[in-house]
């Protein structure tokens, strides 16, 4: 069984895999500068470790969170260079670093370390073999829709008619059958707008700055399963979704009673600003629709008509964009003569 260790357990702990290197210690510096959450450190410890230290114990090393017991110093000048060299886009990382970084860490010179030199952890970080994150998902955005090969956009043209007909058009809705891709465009388009990173050959709207979203489903549970999971990846590693992990900025805050749903979601935009995501669901009823003006929602299965409606409200002062992707299950309904005008008409 393991057990429960404090900061000053962690110092004093003698072997069995319970005590807390200086290159570990260093490592989460660089992982909470990184903006890591401190529950996703303290869990990487447990599994690769054996070392069960609380949430609470390693925010301690974040001097930006507050404390009881400040940051020691040594481990906020470290912070906040690694943090600086970050925000100037000299390290690329991402949300969350696979347990291969922590363990690239122990084997940093340990002398440097012990002197409390920062300048080691730096030059490891240039090199991106600390907080750097290695794993594919990180270039899943700018590998879609390529030139050639396979999968070259080429092959799918009602996907690029989509994409285009946003120049021209507020409201767009892909109608098709199941597994033909409709989840993938709705999020594909909403991470494009969300980080401003469009590719070479878009042709529809373009936003020049951060812009705020809404995101929906059925329910709590299927916009988690579905539409949060297309764009964050699964709760527990996000950044592995569209949204690159390096434009996510902090852990994203959760919603109270669907276990691993998020509420909202901020993502670095190309021109520095922040994007705002929220996550909603219809089964919340038009009401929590309501509020501020959004420059873009994307509504992933069929919406009722009134929360439709709400939602094009609050792109009205912003021009913003409607984006519906669904299968007609229930028919003719509303919503779906909405974007066949034509229907019983001669």
């Amino acid at each position: 069984m393991l057990n429960i260790l404090s900061i000053e357990e962690l110092n004093t702990a003698a072997g069995h895999g319970k005590r807390l290197t200086c290159e570990q210690k260093a490592a989460v510096v660089g992982r909470l500068a990184a903006y890591e959450s401190p529950s996703a450190i303290a869990r990487s410890l447990r599994e690769d470790f054996g070392i069960e230290i609380t949430p609470q114990a390693i925010a301690r090393y974040d001097p930006t969170r507050y404390s009881r017991k400040p940051c020691p110093e040594r481990w906020a000048v470290l912070f906040r260079e690694v943090r600086d060299k970050i925000m100037k886009g000299r390290v690329d990382i991402g949300v969350k670093q696979r347990t291969a970084h922590l363990r690239a860490a122990d084997r940093m010179a340990r002398a440097g370390m012990e002197k409390g030199d920062a300048a080691a952890l730096l030059k490891q970080a240039d090199a991106g073999r600390i907080v750097k994150r290695t794993d594919d998902a990180r270039d899943k955005l700018a590998g879609l829709y390529p030139d050639d090969g396979p999968l070259a956009r080429a092959l799918y043209p009602k996907h690029l008619a989509f994409f285009a007909a946003g120049r021209t058009h507020q409201e767009r809705c892909m109608m098709a059958a199941n597994r033909v891709g409709k989840t993938l465009a709705g999020g594909y388009e909403t991470a494009l707008h969300l980080t401003g990173r469009y590719p070479h050959w878009w042709e529809g709207r373009r936003f020049a700055g951060p812009i705020q979203a809404w995101v929906a489903g059925d329910t709590a549970e299927t916009t988690r399963d579905i539409v949060q999971a297309t764009l964050m990846g699964p709760a527990a590693e996000p950044g592995t979704g569209l949204i690159p992990a390096d434009a996510i900025v902090e852990e994203p805050s959760r919603r109270a009673g669907a276990t691993g749903a998020f509420d909202t979601a901020h993502v670095r935009h190309v021109s520095g600003g922040i994007s705002l995501l929220g996550f909603k669901s219809y089964d919340q009823g038009r009401r929590k629709f309501q509020g501020t003006a959004r420059h873009l929602v994307w509504l992933d299965e069929e919406p009722p008509a009134d929360v439709y409606d709400e939602c094009i409200l609050r792109l009205m002062t912003t021009d913003g964009l409607m984006l519906c992707t669904f299968t007609p299950l229930n028919g003719q309904t509303e919503i779906v003569l909405r974007f066949m005008p034509c229907v019983g008409r001669t």
